[in-house]
C-alpha cells in the first residue's frame, strides 16, 4: 500500500520556521518536538530564508568575497595536535564574548574538551571557540551539523566582522 503524504497548513509551517529561525533551536530537535521530519523542517525553513533573503550576500559584500578568494594565501597557519595542550581561558567580559553572547543570544560557557584554538594563541588577543553544532556530536563516527546551524553561524561570522 502507497504510503500517504502528510498536508501541512501554512499557518503550520509557518509557526514551525518561527520556533526555529527565533528560538536558534536545531531543525532536528523541533521537527522531533512537533512530530514531522527534519528534512522537511528543514525545506520550509531554507524556503522561507530564501524568501526573505536572509543570509543573502548584497552586492559590496559579494564583491568583498570575490576580492578575497582572488587574494593569495598569506598566512600559513598550522595546527599541531591539540591533546595534552594547556587550556585557555577567555573572560567572559571580554569583547569577542560579549559581541558572540550579544550576535548569538547565547550566553558564554566554560567546555571541557580539546581544542586547537590555544594554537591561535601567537596570533590572537582573544581566543574562543565558537561553532555551529553539538559537542555532543563533534568526532563521532557519524558526525553532521543541521545546515540552518551552519547558516545560522555564518549569520553570526558576518554580524561579527561588520562590527
Amino acid at each position: 500500500m502507497p504510503e500517504t503524504r502528510r498536508r501541512f497548513d501554512p499557518e503550520f509551517r509557518a509557526g514551525a520556521v518561527r520556533i526555529v529561525t527565533e528560538t536558534g533551536k536545531p531543525i532536528a530537535v523541533v521537527a522531533r518536538d512537533l512530530g514531522i521530519h527534519a528534512g522537511t523542517l528543514g525545506n520550509w525553513v531554507k524556503a522561507a530564508r530564501q524568501q526573505s533573503g536572509e543570509g543573502a550576500l548584497d552586492a559590496d559584500e559579494r564583491a568583498e568575497l570575490i576580492r578575497a578568494a582572488a587574494l593569495p594565501a598569506r598566512v600559513k597557519v598550522e595546527l599541531a595536535n591539540g591533546f595534552g595542550s594547556n587550556a585557555f581561558f577567555q573572560a567572559p567580559g571580554s569583547d569577542l564574548v560579549t559581541a558572540l553572547a550579544e550576535i548569538s543570544g547565547h550566553s558564554p560557557a566554560v567546555a571541557d574538551f580539546g581544542t586547537n584554538a590555544l594554537r591561535y594563541g601567537e596570533v590572537a588577543d582573544q581566543i574562543v571557540v565558537f561553532g555551529p553544532g553539538s559537542i555532543d556530536q563533534a568526532h563521532q563516527a557519524i558526525e553532521w551539523v543541521e545546515i540552518a546551524e551552519l547558516e545560522r553561524a555564518a549569520d553570526v561570522y558576518r554580524q561579527l566582522f561588520r562590527r
